[in-house]
């Protein structure tokens, strides 16, 4: 087989917010204290850290590719609050950095 073929088909992802930086350089899903404290304040079982992991994996497996994708990563915490039509893109940060 030869070299792979860049593929037309864009992949699109759901994720995590574990897998973005929380603050220059520091990503969540990289520490498991950090993941057991957000997951205990979020009142969800510490074996819950598997699937946090596993989706920064995919997203690594997604950077090292040659495919064509886009992952969406949601906030971490979402609660009721002022619409204000406005939303934050980044490459890698959940947090104005």
């Amino acid at each position: 087989m030869g070299e792979e073929v860049h593929p037309r088909t864009r992949l699109i992802v759901i994720g995590g917010a574990g897998s973005l930086e929380i603050e220059p350089g520091v990503v969540r899903a990289d520490h498991e204290e950090l993941i057991h404290a957000s997951l205990d304040e979020l009142g969800l079982p510490r074996q819950y850290a598997a699937a946090v992991r596993g989706h920064r994996e995919a997203l690594n497996v997604l950077r090292a590719s040659n495919r064509l994708w886009t992952y969406f990563s949601p906030a971490e915490q979402i609660a009721p609050g002022e619409r204000t039509g406005r939303s934050q893109r980044s490459a890698t940060c959940s947090a104005p950095c």
